[in-house]
């Protein structure tokens, strides 16, 4: 891939994608002095505040540490750092201190702490810095599905994970002849952009990524008709102070993941519907990864279930001990509506090797139709697949 500058990464890809070779755009106009679109700019400092912020501020690890001596001591170095991608982004004090079991007497005392401290114009400029405000000029090349593909990570970055799945789609855009734009600009989500596309791809996307407008943006062309598709990572920061994309969007909160182990083999099951999401898919399937857990299951809310893991498979103990069990019904991929538009999301896709999983590679090409209402409604009867699918059985007929 091309690199532009630090924001911007465009693909442009015809009926057969060869991503690797596209070529880099125009360069970008300089970026904005005052960015002042941007989240939490005018938010004072509580137990929500991003890790990263907090960090930023010599004044507001004083103020934590009045209150909690030695609390970012005991914290492994990826929440330490300040520069994204970083997993500061994805923690705020409140998950950490209920990670940590910490007494609610000392929570509230770092609050106070925290809500004493006046914002200045500098930490309100430098909680902008991580959005991009100037969009990509792109072109969208013909394409049975027109595809943009978003690949920002403030937050943790899945390095492997992220080049097999840029691998899959890439192999699956050519495959069925979609195009594909990939960008890691959130200065992309205009509506004038945003319409040019049937589906937009949130490639293990973490940590909080759109100004104000470019969410508005966004919404507005998902409940307008368009298409979501989140993998594994667009699921998976800690907390979200965007609630739209995580309540509706995804359906629901995530909670962490095992850890001793952090990858091991699971059983999962695939429940069939009266939708193409489970066409040519077996019901059982064997795959080794990481297994996330969420704080609600997203049936509650609506949200068609596609797979299940079974939890007798898995281990569900977590980070400090926390206790990830969700029950008979543990869910990793799911799909909702959401006003006209449809979200697709797999919980799946940490371990690399999934996204070269034939198996997984059916699941998330359905998925991508069913966003775009490129698939039909009524399937055709279970198939009878055997346990691992051919490569070349991926190509749409």
């Amino acid at each position: 891939m091309v690199g532009i500058g630090t924001a911007l990464r465009i693909c442009l890809a015809g009926p057969v994608i060869l991503l690797p070779a596209c070529t880099a755009g125009p360069e970008p106009a300089p970026q904005q002095a005052a960015r002042i679109d941007c989240p939490l700019r005018e938010a004072s400092y509580d137990l929500d505040t991003p890790l990263m912020d907090i960090l930023m501020d010599p004044r507001a690890i004083e103020a934590v540490e009045r209150a909690a001596p030695g609390f970012f001591g005991a914290l492994p170095d990826e929440l330490k750092r300040v520069t994204p991608p970083s997993l500061s982004a994805g923690y705020n004090i409140a998950v950490i201190a209920n990670m940590k079991k910490m007494p609610d007497p000392v929570v509230q005392e770092i609050a106070r702490e925290l809500a004493a401290l006046p914002l200045t114009d500098e930490i309100k400029a430098a909680r902008c810095e991580r959005y991009e405000v100037v969009p990509p000029e792109i072109e969208v090349a013909e394409g049975q599905i027109r595809i943009l593909v978003f690949d920002k990570t403030n937050a943790h970055r899945e390095v492997e994970a992220m080049a097999a799945s840029e691998q899959m789609l890439q192999d699956l855009a050519t495959e069925n002849d979609w195009s594909v734009v990939r960008t890691n600009s959130g200065a992309a989500f205009t509506s004038e952009i945003l319409r040019q596309f049937d589906v937009v791809i949130w490639d293990n996307v973490s940590g909080d990524v759109l100004t104000l407008s470019q969410r508005d943006a966004f919404r507005a062309y998902v409940e307008a008709g368009g298409g979501f598709v989140g993998l594994h990572g667009a699921g998976g920061n800690r907390f979200y102070a965007w609630h739209w994309y995580v309540n509706t969007l995804i359906g629901t909160q995530y909670i962490g993941h095992p850890h001793d182990p952090q990858i091991e083999e699971g059983t999962v099951r695939i429940e069939a519907g009266e939708d193409c999401l489970s066409n040519e898919v077996p019901d059982v399937w064997a795959v080794e990864d990481e297994w996330y857990a969420f704080v609600a299951n997203p049936r509650e809310a609506g949200a068609r279930i596609l797979a299940t893991v079974d939890e007798s498979s898995i281990s569900t103990t977590g980070l400090f001990g926390a206790d990830l069990s969700m029950g008979d019904d543990h869910p990793v991929i799911w799909a909702r509506e959401v006003a006209q538009g449809r979200s697709f999301y797999s919980a799946l896709g940490h371990a690399p090797q999934v996204y070269a999983d034939p198996v997984y590679r059916r699941l998330v090409a359905n998925g991508v139709r069913w966003a775009a209402g490129a698939c039909p409604a009524a399937p055709e009867a279970p198939s009878a697949l055997p346990q691992k699918l051919a490569p070349g059985d991926l190509a749409e007929e």
